[in-house]
């Protein structure tokens, strides 16, 4: 393809975790926590099933209620 950039997918992932990584460590815990507090979401939900739950030995059942 003329003009295209090859962009090597190592090189890639380093960037964006780098880039997402810096802006977890810039930002207050409370306020990233709240924006992945999506209403019914996935992380909500698996969120609220482990609060009610045994955190470590639910993990797994948790995620497969997800796919429910």
């Amino acid at each position: 393809m003329a003009g295209a950039t090859y962009i090597r997918p190592d090189k890639a992932e380093t960037f964006l975790r780098m880039l997402v990584g810096t802006n977890l460590l810039g930002s207050p815990c409370a306020k990233l926590l709240r924006a992945l507090d999506t209403p019914g979401g996935y992380t909500q939900r698996l969120r609220q099933h482990m609060l009610e739950t045994s955190l470590r030995e639910n993990l797994h059942w948790g995620l497969d209620d997800l796919l429910e």
